[in-house]
């Protein structure tokens, strides 16, 4: 039974949690760990705050790490710890779903005057906690679009409910280098940097807490976070 689960690629978030809750069975189902402990995440007692979901979301039905696909831009680890606010434990067999636009701007399934992208997945995933309440993505930095500063979108869910919906954020230095020195993004979208100019920031909020830990090793880089959920 564990051989079936390890080779999953494709399953709905609704029957991930009939799963998890009948089994038990994070370990089975193709969660790697390659990341965890190599990056240091230090939990604080935080309650996440809440954003917007935004248009773009659906159910990707996709457990996998790698979620950049065909799209090219700056290779991005994504090392996400989700805990109890009230006292800092761990949650393990939580579902992170994320998802974010490349590094043109642009969402995978969606269709408007410029590009149609609809049946396509690329930069949507989930991914379960292990017993560290570790998640781990492989990606690429997103590019930013008018109103929009960098940013990945999260949901995270537990037993069929919905513990929290919001977004990451990047530091504005480092969004201009990675901008302005790879050839895959629009080095003009600089000027959509300023988080002052942000629609959903302006509206929700919060951004300092939801600002992601980066650090460079080799030709990539590593973005951590913790998310604090209750329960």
């Amino acid at each position: 039974m564990c051989g079936n689960y390890f080779n999953m690629t494709k399953i709905t978030r609704r029957k991930l949690l009939q799963l998890l809750g009948a089994a038990g069975i994070t370990s089975t189902i193709g969660i790697k760990e390659s990341y965890s402990k190599k990056t240091e995440v230090s939990p604080a007692c935080v309650l996440t705050p809440e954003q917007t979901a935004g248009p773009f979301y659906f159910d990707v039905e996709q457990v996998r790490e790698d979620i950049t696909e065909d799209r090219k831009g700056v290779p991005l680890k994504l090392s996400l710890t989700v805990v109890n606010s009230s006292n800092c434990k761990p949650i393990k067999d939580a579902i992170v779903d994320i998802w974010h636009a490349d590094a043109n701007g642009i969402y995978s399934g969606y269709k408007d005057r410029e590009i149609d992208t609809t049946g396509k997945k690329f930069l949507r995933g989930i991914q379960v906690t292990n017993s560290e309440g570790e998640v781990n993505f492989k990606t690429i930095y997103p590019g930013s679009y008018p109103g929009r500063v960098p940013h990945i979108h999260f949901k995270v869910y537990m037993d069929n409910n919905n513990l929290a919906t919001s977004q990451l954020y990047f530091s504005e230095e480092i969004s201009k280098k990675v901008y302005q020195n790879h050839s895959a993004y629009n080095e003009k979208r600089v000027k959509y940097l300023d988080e002052s100019n942000d629609l959903v920031v302006r509206w929700y909020g919060g951004a300092d807490n939801l600002r992601m830990k980066i650090k460079k090793s080799k030709n990539e880089l590593i973005a951590t976070h913790t998310i604090g959920v209750k329960i």
